[in-house]
């Protein structure tokens, strides 16, 4: 039997890795660190009469992306992360098109999951050690390499998008606790 992931949930413990899963479906293992990163926006309040430096912050806008980089390459991977692209009947085969000009939140963006791993490298099925995000859409934002002593990989960054019926980006452990639908 495998032992549980370090720490109580998915923000706690020392070290730890992460299973994704895009659309409910599992995109494969990874070979780097996976990264939640913020981005937010601030703005310096500054008083003449207090000086030339800020006296507040106040944020103007926030906005997370997740960063992963992926082993396993293969057609579904490919064709699930690169909008426009589509495979054969047998998987075989790839049409690499493209798509333009269209929102990515609304065209693009599907439920995304992290999970911790247990032991045995299996994705755990505690609630507490998963996050769900509502929205998000991915972007390739490494090359396809072929080399003698390469190990192949494909860098993903996804855009995770505020969902307004919920009023968050995303929740980790049981979203009822936090009065959110899961």
């Amino acid at each position: 039997m495998a032992n549980p992931p370090i720490g109580i949930n998915v923000w706690e413990g020392v070290l730890g890795v992460v299973n994704i899963y895009f659309n409910s479906v599992y995109l494969g293992k990874t070979t780097a660190d996976t990264e939640l990163a913020i981005d937010e926006d601030l703005k310096d309040i500054i008083f003449q009469q207090d000086g030339t430096k800020y006296q507040d912050k106040v944020r103007t806008g926030i906005s997370w992306q997740l960063n992963c980089t992926f082993g396993q390459i293969d057609t579904d991977l490919v064709t699930t992360l690169l909008q426009g692209w589509v495979k054969s009947s047998s998987g075989n085969s790839v049409k690499i098109g493209r798509s333009l000009y269209q929102s990515m939140k609304n065209n693009e963006s599907l439920p995304l999951e992290i999970r911790r791993v247990d032991s045995d490298g299996n994705s755990s099925t505690d609630p507490r050690h998963k996050i769900k995000f509502y929205l998000a859409a991915p972007q390739v934002t490494g090359n396809v390499m072929w080399g003698a002593d390469t190990q192949r990989n494909l860098a993903v960054t996804f855009f995770v998008f505020w969902n307004e019926t919920e009023g968050a980006f995303a929740y980790s452990g049981y979203a009822s606790s936090v009065g959110l639908t899961p």
